[in-house]
């Protein structure tokens, strides 16, 4: 759910009785093909991307697909590694190259099997990621929070960032919270 107000959903959140689980700001490097290659197009396409994330006490190796968009459509496959540096250096060996270096703040909340999260990304507003085991709960979740169904995203960062904001999100290297907005 995108342009969420932040204080009002932990409002509604605390008042439900539910607990944070974390405040953090976490880094994540995103890999594709090389440009030139016949795969980059293909891997575009499919929007799959490797993306390694420290979260500040782990570090995690994600290849994530997203063939069309939908409640259940990304399919994920998550790994602990050992290393961001390191990580980076066995992507590379891959021969897969950064497309993006990329931060966002996160503060998340479980409930009941449900992770309710709370995204802030550089130079836009505000958004909410509720995901459970079935649509009926997230569903549950985004009534108790008084969200508009009808108005859920499935899209992912980069395409919300692309399509709804309007930042060539492909062409830019870094997304970090000290940088300026690139569209102004």
């Amino acid at each position: 759910f995108l342009e969420i107000d932040p204080a009002e959903i932990q409002k509604k959140l605390k008042k439900l009785g539910i607990k944070k689980v974390f405040d953090k700001t976490f880094r994540e490097a995103i890999y594709l093909p090389p440009k030139t290659s016949k795969k980059f197009d293909v891997w575009l396409k499919q929007r799959k991307r490797v993306r390694i994330r420290d979260t500040g006490e782990e570090t995690l190796l994600t290849m994530k697909v997203n063939k069309k968009w939908g409640l259940s459509e990304t399919e994920e496959i998550e790994v602990n590694v050992s290393s961001f540096e390191e990580t980076e250096k066995f992507l590379k060996l891959m021969d897969l190259d950064l497309l993006r270096y990329q931060e966002k703040r996160r503060i998340s909340y479980k409930a009941d099997g449900v992770h309710i999260e709370v995204d802030f990304w550089p130079w836009v507003p505000a958004w909410l990621e509720i995901e459970a085991e079935s649509e009926e709960k997230v569903k549950d979740w985004a009534k108790k929070l008084d969200l508009d169904w009808d108005k859920a995203e499935f899209r992912d960062a980069a395409a919300v960032y692309e399509e709804v904001y309007k930042v060539d999100i492909f062409n830019i290297d870094k997304v970090s919270f000290d940088l300026p907005d690139p569209r102004k």
